[in-house]
């Protein structure tokens, strides 16, 4: 709607759209604000994302031998 406002009025795109106007002026209101629940999400979102890359951290600073976990580096095959 906000794209269309200089071609189009609010009260004709929100009657064909069955928008509230009042929903729209609150929407363009806040839409650069984020929401209580979006900012708790991406608080979690950050919390997650510092622990994993702390578990990587962790990871590369005692590298096993070989690939993959303890106990299952490769043994090579000897033929027999």
């Amino acid at each position: 709607m906000e794209e269309h406002a200089t071609h189009f009025k609010i009260r004709t795109m929100a009657r064909v759209l069955k928008v509230s106007r009042a929903g729209f002026y609150h929407w363009r209101r806040r839409k650069d604000k984020p929401s209580p629940s979006q900012q708790r999400r991406d608080t979690r979102d950050a919390q997650i994302r510092s622990l994993f890359d702390t578990g990587k951290r962790r990871n590369r600073a005692t590298p096993e031998p070989g690939y993959g976990g303890p106990g299952t580096e490769l043994q090579p095959h000897n033929g027999d």
